[in-house]
């Protein structure tokens, strides 16, 4: 999953930073990186699609599963079908870290600036949770950074990095 998540995270940003419709190169999608999910190692994403997809069904209130698929689908491009996925691996884990990253960036690049605000908040808070990974909301934060300010300027709220979220 932290190799998705990565790359997940750097394809994002060098798309923003690009501004265009040129696909970013990935091992992920080339099939020359092997993709270790549920216990196995695939080739490609739609082996690791299709395998999460079973996994998922016998276990639906798995977390890490939910996070995995998320990742699989978003890195596959469908942010819109990986949603679904983030959301319920934050239900069942509120402290997700990747969870919460990967929900708010999925709103983001689907443009809908006003309901990303407050997962962008949320993550914020999550990042100042001294339980958690700080070293890794350290790497998060220009991408956090980033996401909010393309919230404010696209939709006018400012993402508020102190207080605890808005109602999600």
């Amino acid at each position: 999953v932290e190799a998705i998540s990565v790359e997940t995270i750097r394809i994002n940003l060098l798309e923003k930073m690009r501004g265009s419709d040129v696909p970013v190169e990935t091992p992920l999608v080339t099939g020359s990186v092997k993709i270790k999910a549920a216990g196995r190692t695939f080739t490609d994403l739609t082996e690791a699609y299709h395998h999460l997809v079973g996994a998922v069904e016998q276990e639906p209130d798995n977390a890490e599963l939910r996070m995995k698929l998320g990742n699989v689908l978003h890195t596959g491009l469908r942010s819109d079908l990986a949603a679904t996925h983030f959301e319920a691996s934050l239900r069942l884990d509120p402290k997700s870290i990747d969870a919460a990253y990967a929900r708010a960036a999925a709103m983001v690049a689907q443009d809908r600036h006003r309901e990303a605000a407050p997962h962008l908040e949320r993550l914020a808070q999550l990042c100042r949770d001294p339980e958690l990974d700080e070293d890794l909301c350290r790497e998060l934060y220009p991408a956090l950074a980033a996401m909010a300010q393309e919230v404010q300027e696209s939709a006018g709220i400012k993402v508020d990095f102190l207080s605890p979220p808005r109602n999600i």
